[in-house]
């Protein structure tokens, strides 16, 4: 008799979870907050519960008490729809087109009116499911950065491991 292998959860089935538990508003805020509280311990900033504060538009989307004061944080992830959307079935992925978004989310971001009485910063993040390694990522919203009336005190890319990069100003 064959014993039978249990299976090992895959992203996409992690991905489906999540989104068919609860309020997709709500989960998306939820992913928000974890990515920021991953930035702050990479940074080695304080990210306790209560310093960290989600907020509703037209205000950016979490509001941080930092160790110098106040500063709002508006987020959003890199990523591939396609990805991010897959179905695996026992394992193996069926071949999906895959390509990244951030170009474009960069754009109505860095054109968009915020209001808040603090600095406010962009976070870009990733969560493993681009098609881009950081070193282009970082090339391409550099491009677009550079090109716009940069209304942000300054953008941060938290790609690969969670790694911080400063992205404006520049160092």
């Amino acid at each position: 008799m064959a014993s039978k292998r249990l299976k090992q959860p895959t992203i996409a089935s992690l991905i489906k979870g999540r989104r068919e538990s609860g309020n997709p508003e709500q989960q998306k805020k939820a992913l928000k907050r974890e990515a920021f509280q991953k930035f702050l311990e990479s940074r080695g900033l304080p990210c306790c519960e209560h310093l960290i504060e989600n907020t509703e538009p037209p205000a950016p989307d979490i509001l941080y008490k930092a160790p110098s004061g106040y500063i709002a944080f508006e987020l959003f992830e890199v990523c591939s729809p396609n990805i991010a959307a897959a179905q695996l079935y026992d394992g193996v992925s069926k071949y999906i087109p895959a390509w990244d978004t951030y170009e474009e989310t960069l754009r109505k971001k860095l054109k968009k009116l915020y209001a808040s009485d603090y600095p406010i910063e962009l976070l870009a993040y990733t969560r493993g499911m681009t098609v881009s390694p950081d070193d282009v990522i970082i090339e391409n919203m550099l491009i677009y950065i550079h090109s716009a009336n940069v209304r942000f005190s300054k953008v941060w890319l938290m790609g690969e491991r969670f790694k911080p990069y400063l992205l404006y100003p520049m160092q």
